[in-house]
């Protein structure tokens, strides 16, 4: 197919591409950075581009597309065959997948045959090297190690060039290392590194490389790494036909290593290099654009680039700021009823939060309403965290004492059994020893009658008590308090999870009544736990998962100060990078935007986060002063309302003003007769207008 049937084409399909995108599609030689914002259409530029390079008669196997994930490299190969069906066999030559994709082949094609380290490998060599130092296994902690061995290794760097007073990841990586090579094992970031240094020491395998990446497309490319970036330029090299897609107001992973600088320095490195922006943002209304605009315009570290709408008008985004994390949650359930009463699918709305726990007040109000959910994340839950899982532990080894696993769980603190001491019990257990008995053998007999005692005594009392029993009397909560500090975090960074559930376990009088219940819990959770989209469910994510997705209806939870941004990132580029990621959330809603900050989080007082501020302006929100609402119900999105002359009517639009340190809000509503906007306030305080309940 010749190139101007090509595009002639495109023009009669879904792919119709406006002025900046045709520019993007149809450049063919030399470098090439393609700044696109969100919903600007950057999936399909990618798209159209690699089917403009074979429709120009370049061949297939000269051509390397590379993604972010295994399934956008799917998602971008059927897209191709979309455009080009009759070129099927063509598009199956094309070379599209992800950098460590890419990389592993490499490696295969020159002696690699050993195999892959999944994430469970990893952790479980990560957690051996703790053991043989002594150090107590923690999910976090084995994360956070898993995490620097990869920063590392993502930023070219060797455990020669870790500080030698970071003895803890000295001795781990170390370790970490000897195990993956008894096993002949690469694990992910070795594909880049080891790429490399085959890239940089064989000539042959360069050309090679270059030979298939004449033509080299990189989406995602705010999020590209150090060691990703230098093999790059090496397969760039001499032709440096390469076109780079990215956002660096969407770049949101530098705890990945990812530099958005690399595409800001972009033309530094490529000299003479075009740079098309595509500004047109197809998926938010207006109003949502211009409050996002008003956020990402206060980051240093960005191209001066602005989203402009195409769709007119919208709902402007709302913020709301429920008395606690309770309410939160029960707002938000409230809110997602009325939408999908008023014909928004489920899986057109989403839930998004700064970190995974935060999830769990909805997660418990959506199990006991039956309304079905998704959990795009592959991180522990609230209620798997290693601090919640030990109370529950003496929870449920209150009701049966001969549970080995809890017993366990609870005897490495309370009875000081090591790992050894464990595996022994168990195996006695197993062989036929009564627990209790077999368990004398081995540790303190007046511990092991204290532990006994607290138990019995713990049979008696509610959840709430036996909560306290274990976290005040028997010294978890100066343990949890220890551990933090000599982790450096935050005092009480353990602590206030016991607080959160307390506020959980408070409404249970009965201990096996909750753990049934947080049995449900746990399997609803199980069965929720998936990476896309459920028709009939809507869905729950941290704001990375939800990069690239597209909702009709968002609700951002949790947007206070010390989560959002999070309260380890303080200044400089990783405040902006926490400004990116509320962007991120943001920019993902077509029509309808809410943001919500609870004025109480963990029982202490909460300030609205400094990025809602910035959205919404200080003459409605102010960080210096806590905005509480009236003690009349807050408004919500399509809540139905009766007015005393009007009838019955829908709220359809909501803003907000401060007066003095209260949050006064105007509410439009659709009305048979047509729309009014009256004061939500005061129309409740004068009886003119009641809340229908639903």
């Amino acid at each position: 197919m010749h190139l101007n049937n090509f595009i002639a084409n495109l023009s009669r399909t879904k792919y119709q591409l406006n002025e900046s995108q045709h520019r993007a599609v149809i450049h063919r030689d030399g470098p090439l950075a393609v700044v696109a914002g969100p919903g600007s259409g950057k999936t399909r530029v990618v798209t159209a581009r690699v089917g403009a390079l074979l429709a120009s008669g370049i061949s297939p196997t000269h051509i390397t597309v590379t993604t972010f994930t295994k399934a956008a490299a799917i998602e971008m190969r059927n897209r191709i065959v979309q455009l080009l069906p009759d070129e099927q066999r063509l598009v199956s030559r094309l070379n599209i997948g992800t950098f460590h994709g890419h990389c592993l082949s490499l490696l295969k094609r020159h002696g690699f045959g050993g195999k892959v380290a999944l994430d469970k490998q990893k952790r479980d060599w990560i957690s051996a090297a703790l053991r043989k130092i002594g150090e107590e296994v923690k999910d976090d902690l084995v994360l956070n190690l898993q995490q620097a061995i990869s920063w590392h290794k993502n930023n070219l760097l060797l455990r020669e060039d870790v500080a030698a007073t970071n003895k803890l990841l000295l001795s781990v990586w170390a370790d970490y290392e000897e195990a993956k090579q008894s096993t002949a094992a690469l694990d992910f970031d070795d594909m880049l590194c080891e790429a490399y240094k085959l890239l940089k020491n064989e000539p042959h395998a360069l050309r090679e490389m270059q030979l298939g990446a004449e033509y080299l497309l990189v989406d995602e490319f705010q999020d590209t790494n150090t060691a990703q970036y230098e093999i790059l330029k090496l397969l760039a090299g001499p032709r440096n036909n390469v076109c780079v897609v990215g956002d660096t107001d969407q770049a949101i992973y530098g705890w990945r290593a990812a530099h958005p600088e690399f595409l800001l320095n972009f033309s530094k490195h490529f000299p003479h290099a075009e740079r098309i922006d595509l500004r047109h943002n197809y998926r938010s209304s207006a109003q949502i654009i211009s409050f996002a605009n008003r956020v990402i315009a206060q980051n240093l570290i960005r191209q001066a680039t602005t989203s402009e709408p195409v769709r007119p008008g919208g709902i402007a985004p709302i913020l709301l700021t429920p008395n606690n994390e309770w309410a939160e949650a029960k707002g938000v359930l409230n809110m997602v009823k009325r939408q999908r009463d008023a014909g928004i699918p489920l899986d057109e709305m989403a839930v998004f939060y700064r970190v995974n726990q935060y999830n769990h007040q909805l997660v418990n109000m959506l199990v006991a309403e039956g309304i079905p959910f998704v959990v795009r994340d592959k991180e522990r839950s609230f209620e798997e965290h290693w601090v919640i899982r030990e109370v529950v532990a003496f929870l449920k080894l209150s009701l049966d004492p001969t549970n080995i696993d809890c017993f366990l769980t609870i005897g490495r603190r309370q009875l000081s059994l090591s790992e050894e001491q464990g595996s022994k019990l168990r195996l006695l257990v197993r062989q036929g020893h009564p627990l209790w008995q077999a368990a004398q053998m081995m540790v303190s007999q007046e511990k092991l009658a204290k532990l006994w005692a607290n138990l019995h005594n713990a049979q008696k009392q509610t959840p709430l008590e036996v909560l306290r029993i274990y976290t005040d009397e028997m010294g978890y909560r100066q343990y949890l308090r220890w551990y933090a500090e000599r982790r450096g975090l935050p005092e009480l960074e353990y602590v206030n999870m016991c607080e959160e559930l307390r506020q959980d376990i408070e409404s249970f009088d009965d201990i096996g009544l909750y753990l049934q219940h947080l049995a449900k819990l746990e399997q609803a959770m199980a069965k929720s736990r998936r990476e896309e989209a459920v028709p009939g469910a809507i869905n729950l994510m941290t704001i990375h998962a939800a990069k690239g997705l597209e909702f009709v209806a968002v609700w951002i939870i949790g947007a206070i100060e010390g989560l959002l941004p999070h309260v380890l990132a303080t200044a400089g580029a990783e405040l902006e990078e926490e400004r990116r990621l509320f962007y991120v959330a943001c920019t993902r809603a077509k029509d309808h935007l809410t943001v919500l900050a609870p004025t109480q989080y963990r029982g202490k007082k909460g300030l609205i986060s400094r990025f809602a501020t910035e959205g919404f302006g200080a003459s409605t929100v102010s960080n210096t002063t806590t905005i509480t609402t009236s003690r009349t119900p807050v408004p919500l999105a399509q809540m139905m309302v009766h007015h005393s002359a009007r009838g019955l009517g829908r709220i359809v639009e909501i803003s907000a003003e401060t007066k003095g340190h209260s949050l006064e809000h105007i509410v439009a509503i659709e009305f048979a007769c047509g729309r009014s906007k009256m004061h939500w306030q005061i129309g409740l305080n004068l009886g003119v207008l009641k809340i229908v309940e639903s």
